[in-house]
Formats: structure tokens, sequence, C-alpha cells
């Protein structure tokens, strides 16, 4: 089996348990349900994803997707803003400037010569991660530098490190799953980490040491 298949799979696991975790701790909280929906995008994105790799699947649409590939972004800053609310305004405007790129992508299907451009397309789509990545990176790294208590500082500080990390791979699934290169996709296992990493960090409130976090890994 190969390695995007068997990514896309524990990938899958991953942000199903996930998903329902989170809202058996508190189904009525904002932070708790925005997590949730996001883990639930990122499954439905995989989802699709893993079917593409079956032959003559019916479930797998280039269309559908580019469709939900292209929610993952705004699924993500409504968690920002659930964990940052003082940051709201700032969320919202870069929301809405993702909303028209979200819709002139989305429309890319329509076009007469869609079949040949739809590795460009997809490669547009995944990089438009990079929005929300700049916001998430930015706002996390103020917030390890506003906040007075140290555990607090370094809680925001190993998140901003992490998804450093996850945006240098995902470069890697950027390429593969667009077609664009053959290389090997190590972002899906990358986010899948960090997907667990955040869970613990802002869910669970667990802070681990130096040692502690590479026993782990």
């Amino acid at each position: 089996m190969r390695i995007d298949t068997i990514s896309l799979i524990a990938s899958c696991f991953i942000c199903a348990f996930l998903s329902i975790a989170v809202l058996i701790r508190n189904f009525r909280s904002g932070l708790y349900q925005s997590f949730s929906f996001f883990c639930l995008i990122l499954l439905a994105r995989d989802f699709i994803c893993l079917m593409k790799s079956f032959q003559n699947s019916s479930l797998y649409s280039p269309a559908l997707f580019l469709y939900v590939t292209l929610w993952v972004g705004p699924f993500s800053l409504w968690w920002l803003q659930q964990l940052r609310p003082e940051v709201k305004a700032v969320i919202r405007r870069a929301r809405w400037g993702y909303f028209g790129l979200l819709f002139l992508l989305g429309l890319a299907p329509l076009v007469p010569f869609y079949s040949r451009m739809v590795s460009l397309i997809q490669a547009l789509a995944e990089a438009s991660f990079l929005i929300p990545c700049y916001l998430w990176t930015h706002i996390l790294v103020g917030s390890s530098q506003t906040e007075t208590l140290p555990r607090e500082r370094l809680r925001y500080r190993y998140a901003a490190w992490g998804l450093v990390a996850v945006i240098a791979c995902h470069i890697t699934d950027t390429l593969y799953f667009s077609e664009m290169s053959t290389i090997v996709p190590l972002g899906t296992l990358a986010r899948s980490v960090y997907l667990v990493f955040l869970f613990q960090l802002f869910i669970q409130r667990e802070l681990l040491t130096t040692p502690e976090l590479v026993s782990r890994m």
C-alpha cells in the first residue's frame, strides 16, 4: 500500500475520532463545535481524495474535491475566531477575501476548458491554504508574545512552530495530489499529527515539556 493511501486512511480515522471526542466533552461550546466541524471538513476532503486511488470509483469527482478543499480555509478561520475572540475583526476581513477567492475558483468547473486546467486549479486551491495559515501563524506568534503566563506563552509558541512545519510539508501534498509531481506526500501525515497536537494543547489543555513531546512523537 502506498504512503499516500496509508496517510489518508490514518487521517480519516484521526479526524473522525477527534470530531467525536471534542463534542463528547462539551457539545455546546463554540470552540469545541468549530474544532469538530474543522475536523469533519478535513475528513470529507481526505475521504474524497482516498477514493481517487480506487479505480472506477463513483465517489471521486475532481469538482467535488475542489469545492471541499476550498472550504477547509473558512472552517479553520472559524475555529481561530473562537480560539482568539479578540481578533474577530481581522479574521472577518480575511474571511470575506477568502470567500471571494472561493467563489472564483468554485466557478472554475463551469469553464469549457476546465478539464485541461484541473491540475493547475487544484494546485491553486491547495495554495489558498496559505491565507488562513498566515493568519494562524501571525495570531499564534502574537499571542505567544502578549500572554502574561509563561505556560500560555509556551502553548502558543508550540502551536506556531508546529504550524510552520505543517506548511512546509503541505507543499509536497499540493504537488502530489494536483498531479504536478510524484514527490512523496508528507503533508497529510504532518497535518494529522498537528491536529492531535492542537487537541492536546487547546482542548485537553495539556502542555507537554520538550522531553515528553519527543517521547510521544
